[in-house]
């Protein structure tokens, strides 16, 4: 059996896989990437009763945008003088930084103050924002918290917005896992949702940090797509030398936007973006032109 879908947004695969597993239940896809038009052929056959398939094709389809994105803004979620969610000011916003340069969001992180949305806000938030975007870009969305099960509830939830691409899982706040842990917590949420997961490292707000080697553990988990990381530059080589080759890194400091780069890193999820936009996306094309001394 073949079809042909746009891939316009990657979340029209997990559309599809959703609606085909309703139907068969032995499956394997085979997705050809690179295909003119924003249109992947995909092909089925019989295999064998285990949805992972579903699982593998879109974290590995996806990806490929993920790691060609570079420089993603971890984007403000600005408000209205009453409280209310400012949709207009995040529209102008969000074209504005894709006209200069922009080639991804982090929608709901840390700089879009998602601890203290609610859950209806985030939702309201996160269906606007896959709008708004409408597939011209990778979009992350913030779903992680301290609480495995409602981590995993709300990362389905997010996971059929149409738009959203991938989920932001943080390290566990204030539980302070230690390693084995995460594992565990990571590979629970990967397993049983339908989004692949890029995972966030930020210890100076979770008060715990995950290592390099259960960064590298949890990498080969065919849904875990990369991650935010935001440790020392001596942490980001260490997983881009240990990485599967379609395992996304991404500093998420600013400082670190170019080193991270010439270290073999895909890119830079920035806040700075906000501002300079047309500066840091001057910077890596010139560093991809290997002209290293304008990109420094």
């Amino acid at each position: 059996i073949s079809t042909s879908i746009p891939i316009a947004s990657a979340n029209s695969l997990n559309t599809f896989t959703h609606a085909f597993r309703s139907e068969v239940q032995l499956l394997e896809c085979a997705i050809a990437t690179g295909c003119p038009d924003g249109v992947a052929t995909i092909s089925i056959s019989e295999y064998g009763a285990d949805n992972s398939f579903s699982k593998t094709i879109e974290a590995n389809t996806m990806n490929q945008n993920l790691q060609n994105a570079g420089l993603l803004t971890a984007i403000i979620t600005p408000f209205t003088e009453d409280g209310q969610i400012d949709f207009a000011s995040l529209t102008e916003l969000t074209n504005n930084l894709i006209d200069q340069g922009c080639n991804g969001f982090v929608i709901g992180g840390t700089t879009g103050e998602t601890l203290t949305l609610t859950h209806d806000e985030k939702i309201a938030l996160y269906t606007r924002f896959g709008q708004i975007v409408n597939g011209r870009v990778p979009v992350i969305a913030g779903t992680g918290s301290n609480n495995t099960a409602e981590t995993i509830v709300f990362t389905e939830e997010v996971a059929q917005i149409p738009g959203i691409d991938y989920a932001l899982v943080v390290v566990p706040p204030y539980n302070k896992p230690n390693q084995r842990s995460m594992i565990a917590h990571f590979t629970a949420v990967a397993d049983q949702v339908h989004i692949p997961v890029v995972i966030y490292n930020i210890p100076g707000r979770t008060g715990v940090k995950m290592e390099v080697s259960t960064i590298l553990q949890l990498a080969q988990h065919p849904n875990i797509a990369g991650i935010k990381q935001c440790p020392s530059l001596e942490e980001i080589e260490e997983i881009v030398s240990g990485r599967p080759v379609d395992f996304a890194v991404f500093t998420g400091e600013d400082a670190q936007a170019l080193t991270a780069r010439v270290l073999g890193a895909d890119g830079v999820i920035s806040v700075a973006s906000h501002l300079y936009t047309p500066r840091m996306r001057e910077m890596y094309d010139e560093l991809y032109a290997g002209n290293f001394a304008l990109a420094g």
